[in-house]
């Protein structure tokens, strides 16, 4: 009887465990359920998986249809960057309307309304060059004209002096204490010196400073046209030559940066300079130079200037002097705006080489043209029968003859060989 009883009572046992343990088990997970909170909820049955479509397209120069590396594309929060192929790809973008928008260094920036739609769409971008740029280190400010059709700039003409010279890059003038006839003078300059980069692949630079003086602190421009270069896509502005216009003060520190720097230098027009570099080191002889007087001048001493040619043509140089009558200091003729462009250009055909790596070309004395400043005759190099030491040289017979008509009216108020022609 008595195994009955013991046997018949584990039954009861276990089955009185087995709730306990199973009410603990349930109070435990409530506990933790309260601690990390509820399970995430299920999703309603049925709910469509979001819809995405893929936004391709190409970026490129609207110019000449060149692709554009490294351009930035954004969608909404995503961005993607061109590859050298000017390629770029959004795998996933919601369908329906959005905005698309892209920037490049040296480029206008593009914002356009776009649809997507589910599967695959291209979307191709045009930008357009940015033609004037602007840097502004310390308290001087750089402006630089690039024609939007240049991929490759060959050499940089440079502006400096008084006025204002930014307005040969952007053909935009700040006004100043010039007269308005000037300006207009300047106006037409600009637009000339404008038109021969875009012709022959050059950029045109010019600043806010009006007066310098000839310190190698001022060859620091050469550091802002490399930095030119790499903001907005042109890196080989860092070794480009450089032709320099100089007016007035900005006359004397080009001369002696040329002096300094004449591997780098390409020519150098100096109009009424303060005064002008001793140097005649012969690399800096070599450099194609052209110095324009004003005949009523009273801020320059035009005798010492006519010493500095005397000496340095002398010395083999390769300079032209040519004194305008009857303006002053501050004038700038028709003629005189002609000449100028038409030297530039001659200097440039010469001296730039066929490739940016090679280094200028030398131009041999005896191709030029030299001119009488007696009689305002000219003749090539080889059959000139004057003192060639005493003549102006010129690159081409075209810059020859305009230095004539130029001078012609009063080339007796230029005594540089120490004889005065007869009246006309």
């Amino acid at each position: 009887m008595s195994r009955p009883l013991y046997f018949n009572t584990r039954p009861v046992i276990r089955t009185a465990i087995v709730p306990i343990f199973a009410g603990l088990l349930l109070m435990a997970c409530d506990a933790s359920r309260d601690a990390i909170g509820p399970p995430p909820a299920a999703p309603p049955p049925n709910t469509p998986a979001p819809v995405t479509g893929v936004v391709t397209g190409t970026v490129t120069n609207s110019v000449n249809g060149k692709p554009i590396a490294g351009a930035i594309v954004h969608i909404r929060k995503d961005s993607v960057m061109t590859d050298a192929g000017g390629r770029f790809e959004f795998a996933s973008v919601a369908t329906g309307l959005t905005t698309l928008s892209c920037f490049a260094d040296g480029f206008e920036s593009v914002r356009t309304d776009i649809t997507v739609p589910i599967g695959k769409v291209t979307q191709d971008i045009q930008l357009a060059r940015l033609e004037v740029f602007f840097l502004s280190p310390w308290d001087v400010e750089y402006a630089m004209y690039v024609p939007a059709k240049v991929d490759t700039i060959r050499a940089v003409i440079l502006a400096v002096g008084g006025p204002d010279t930014r307005g040969f890059a952007t053909g935009t003038w700040r006004g100043g204490p010039i007269a308005p006839a000037v300006e207009a003078s300047l106006h037409a300059l600009g637009r000339d010196i404008r038109t021969l980069a875009s012709t022959h692949e050059l950029a045109v630079m010019g600043m806010s400073q009006t007066t310098f003086w000839d310190e190698t602190a001022w060859d620091g421009v050469v550091g802002i046209i490399d930095l030119m270069g790499r903001l907005n896509r042109h890196p080989e502005l860092a070794t480009v030559p450089v032709l320099v216009y100089g007016m007035s003060s900005g006359g004397d520190w080009a001369s002696g940066f040329a002096a300094r720097n004449p591997q780098r230098v390409a020519g150098l027009f100096l109009k009424t300079p303060s005064k002008v570099s001793s140097a005649t080191t012969r690399s800096a002889l070599r450099v194609p130079t052209y110095l324009i007087e004003a005949e009523r001048d009273t801020l320059v001493d035009n005798d010492a200037l006519i010493a500095q040619f005397k000496r340095k043509r002398s010395a083999g140089a390769l300079w032209a002097l040519a004194r305008e009558p009857g303006v002053s200091h501050d004038s700038l003729t028709a003629a005189e705006r002609q000449l100028t462009s038409n030297w530039i250009r001659s200097v440039l055909d010469l001296r730039l080489p066929g490739t940016s790596s090679d280094p200028l070309r030398d131009i041999d004395e005896t191709s030029g043209w030299l001119g009488n400043h007696v009689t305002a005759e000219t003749a090539p190099w080889a059959t000139y029968a004057g003192d060639r030491a005493r003549a102006s040289w010129f690159p081409s017979e075209t810059t020859a003859r305009e230095w004539a008509s130029f001078v012609a009216p009063r080339a007796a108020a230029i005594t540089v060989s120490g004889q005065k022609s007869p009246k006309r």
